[in-house]
């Protein structure tokens, strides 16, 4: 017989070691104890018909084997346990039966064994299938003992047992696991809830196990930088893939859900993470396939929301990315723009914008194109903040200015012609950016003031004027300028923040 995967409680069964059936009396068990020892003394093995060693591996008697081997039934229920994996002897047929296999001729003992159903004609089947590897038939009549012969096969081997169906089944099922087999794929054959549970409790433990371990390693990573996070999430979404489908059928549905749950949230916050503290152009990018798996592998209502929320805010981000081949500019353009929202409103960082900009736009238009939609965006951006400055330093030097009258009001109108100078300056550089259509028309509107005023103030700017834009004729001192007649000039704040996404 073809040598098969052999489960290790027959393998090193104490009762295989003693040479003795389960139920064997302990007179048996002392006399074989006795000649074991004899035979060690003198350096010699003995061996017993029940080592079939044409169908098991051989048995190791050396040392303190045997001594161990007494110790593991000395007890009851220890002994029904190691009885579950050997064989008994109880009746003729299995008289007969026995007499085949130690004449090497298993499918005449199997055979023998089939012809009456009783306590230890399963058991005895149970052990051949197992011997065998046909562990389908090995657990059907292991089920079909434990169901219609329980105390039959429990009183055979040990009378003082106090063991129920449940520990038996569990204690089988533990056995082939140990020893390598795949139960899995015996669970749908099986219509008793006492099996499938042990079966699913003992191979879903592992599993969990695992992707607890592979949780826990994902989380120590939190606060070591972006990297770290985005690595562990890679590997714990390939230890889920592996591992959570298995435990689809294994788990009742509460105890999937919260697992998976917790896999999913922790998937999805080392995508967040790695994205929050990341500059790397290709973030969104490379953070969407880890959000969106943890979506997939989600249970609960409540974990689905947050993945969704989170991967259609990505969604979001990644469709207001620059194309990749301005990413150089719009970093460059982006750190000026924070740079120039945290320093005051003056004209002097707007043209220090426009200036360390401009080179940046011009790039992106050339690569681009001057009617590429993000072109215009981003050249907008820099020119609605810059013009913020401008309209917040001339509103407040005109507003010193309405102030005062005589001399000090001539002070203060010096101080408004070098502010006006300052915001045509800009104006002058602001007109080299191209503008969205739906904000052209409100720059218009404030460099056409702001033009008056420089004409009215004998600031040069007719060299600058456009078909779009309305010029004043003349200029005039400050002594007849009809200062409170002047245009106020529209107020246009660009929140960049709220515009520029990361």
């Amino acid at each position: 017989m073809e040598r098969n995967l052999i489960i290790k409680e027959i393998q090193y069964n104490p009762f295989r070691v003693l040479g003795v059936f389960s139920n064997s009396s302990m007179k048996d068990v002392v006399a074989n104890e006795g000649k074991m020892k004899a035979f060690l003394k003198v350096g010699k093995t003995v061996s017993y018909p029940l080592d079939l060693a044409a169908f098991l591996p051989a048995v190791d008697r050396e040392g303190d084997a045997v001594t161990k081997a007494k110790s593991q039934i000395a007890l009851s229920d220890d002994k029904v346990r190691h009885a579950q994996f050997w064989f008994v002897k109880s009746t003729p047929i299995d008289d007969i039966a026995f007499s085949h296999l130690y004449k090497g001729d298993f499918d005449g003992a199997v055979e023998t064994f089939r012809k009456k159903r009783t306590a230890s004609s399963l058991q005895n089947l149970v052990v051949c299938y197992l011997i065998q590897g046909n562990y389908h038939e090995a657990i059907q009549n292991a089920v079909t003992l434990y169901s219609d012969f329980l105390d039959a096969f429990v009183n055979t081997v040990d009378q003082q047992a106090t063991v129920n169906k449940k520990t038996l089944v569990e204690q089988f099922v533990s056995g082939l696991y140990s020893s390598g087999v795949d139960l899995a794929v015996f669970k749908a054959s099986l219509a008793d809830s006492v099996w499938t549970d042990a079966i699913c409790g003992i191979t879903s433990m592992p599993l969990v196990d695992k992707l607890k371990s592979a949780l826990e390693m994902a989380r120590a990573s939190r606060g070591k930088g972006c990297n770290a996070r985005l690595s562990a999430g890679k590997k714990l979404m390939v230890a889920v893939k592996i591992d959570l489908p298995k435990l689809k059928g294994l788990l009742d549905a509460l105890q999937y859900q919260i697992l998976a749950d917790e896999l999913a949230n922790e998937i999805l916050q080392c995508g967040i993470d790695y994205f929050n503290d990341s500059e790397d152009d290709d973030a969104p990018h490379i953070a969407m396939p880890i959000q969106k798996y943890a979506l997939t592998i989600a249970e609960g209502s409540v974990a689905k929301e947050r993945c969704k929320e989170n991967v259609d805010i990505l969604k979001k981000i990644i469709e207001s990315l620059p194309p990749k081949e301005v990413a150089a500019e719009t970093r460059a353009i982006r750190k000026e723009l924070e740079k120039f929202c945290a320093l005051p409103d003056q004209i002097s960082h707007s043209l220090a914008l426009l200036n360390a900009t401009k080179s940046h736009v011009q790039s992106i238009k050339k690569k681009l194109g001057s009617t590429n939609s993000f072109y215009l965006k981003i050249s907008t951006q820099v020119v609605g903040n810059a013009l913020h400055n401008v309209i917040e330093e001339v509103n407040g030097a005109m507003k010193v200015f309405n102030q005062f009258t005589g001399s000090v009001q001539q002070v203060a109108f010096v101080s408004l012609k070098a502010t006006l100078q300052s915001a045509w300056n800009a104006t002058k550089i602001m007109d080299t950016f191209d503008l969205e259509p739906s904000f052209e028309s409100k720059y218009n509107t404030n460099r056409s003031t702001l033009k008056s005023l420089c004409d009215q103030v004998g600031i040069t700017s007719s060299a600058f004027s456009s078909s779009s834009y309305s010029s004043s004729s003349g200029s005039s001192s400050s002594d007849d300028t009809n200062w409170g007649c002047i245009i106020a000039i529209i107020v246009l704040i660009i929140i960049f923040i709220a515009s520029m996404v990361k």
